[in-house]
């Protein structure tokens, strides 16, 4: 007889947010929350979608900018068993309508700024939950709201095959196509995106793209090294130079030509850069003069 453990990414990141529960996890805006405040805070929401009819396995829409509740939505997803299905900001309207529509989401999790959006096609979707981050519209209710009438959290014990992100493709070859992330698969993303990206222990890391897309699956990993994400709402060289200065960034993520508008801005010679000892770039190649330039300056 064999004895067989079953790593999942919901007892990895669990796991994580109980031992770094003092930790800060991730600032926005100047706001920052620790590990365990996002955990309450995700397991409070898995519960109001459980008492508002959504059961473990249901899609669940995260439809928002980079702001800190994205990690309520993707805790709450964790936590009660429901398969996230993160959506970039830059979408279309009719994007996000397919995506939702396409997933069988039941349930979705939306931005301030995407409220009315949300709105005006969830008719057209399966949606049967929808919690809004702040203003919600149409048959919205707020996140504030829902968190008040639930008593303590939720959690639903997990498979290793079961469902976890259901994250879109580009669409460059047709219509955007679901790809399947299971529990077990996300669980062994996380751990080798640890070792391969060289995330240790309480990095600082700096995000400015969007998490529905990669710095998020980047972001998820690192929680099992507890690290801190500061986390902008998107990308200008000048701010990023800045946050550099004056916060112990040592590790973030960015695309060629991010790296480039960077190498190439006037305030480079004045800040000190000397704290940052990770970056890690993808999406596209990058010319060889300029990578040797950035080695040079990093």
């Amino acid at each position: 007889m064999s004895t067989e453990r079953t790593v999942t990414a919901q007892g990895l990141v669990r796991r994580a947010c109980e031992t770094h529960a003092g930790r800060p996890l991730a600032t926005v805006d100047g706001a920052t929350w620790t590990y365990g405040e996002a955990w309450e805070r995700g397991g409070q929401l898995a519960a109001a979608f459980t008492e508002r009819g959504l059961a473990a396995g249901d899609r669940v829409g995260l439809m928002m900018s980079n702001q800190l509740d994205y990690f309520t939505g993707l805790f709450a997803c964790l936590r009660g068993g429901y398969a996230a299905v993160p959506m970039n900001d830059m979408l279309s309207t009719e994007e996000f309508e397919y995506m939702l529509a396409n997933s069988g989401a039941r349930g979705a999790l939306v931005g301030g700024n995407f409220t009315d959006t949300l709105a005006d096609i969830a008719p057209a979707t399966g949606l049967g939950v929808q919690v809004a981050v702040e203003d919600p519209a149409g048959e919205q209710v707020s996140l504030s709201e829902a968190l008040d009438t639930v008593d303590g959290t939720h959690d639903h014990p997990v498979d290793s095959d079961d469902l976890l992100m259901l994250p879109y493709t580009g669409g460059t070859t047709g219509r955007p196509k679901g790809v399947r992330h299971t529990q077990a698969g996300v669980a062994m993303a996380m751990l080798a995106h640890v070792t391969e990206l060289e995330v240790r222990d309480g990095e600082e890391m700096l995000f400015t793209t969007p998490l529905p897309h990669s710095a998020g699956y980047v972001a998820m990993s690192a929680l099992i090294q507890g690290a801190h994400f500061t986390v902008t709402a998107g990308f200008d060289p000048g701010d990023f130079l800045a946050v550099v200065d004056s916060e112990p960034v040592s590790w973030t993520f960015l695309v060629p030509t991010q790296i480039y508008r960077v190498l190439d801005h006037d305030a480079l010679a004045e800040t000190d850069v000397s704290g940052l000892e990770t970056v890690v770039y993808g999406a596209a190649p990058i010319t060889p003069e300029r990578l040797e330039e950035g080695l040079e300056v990093f």
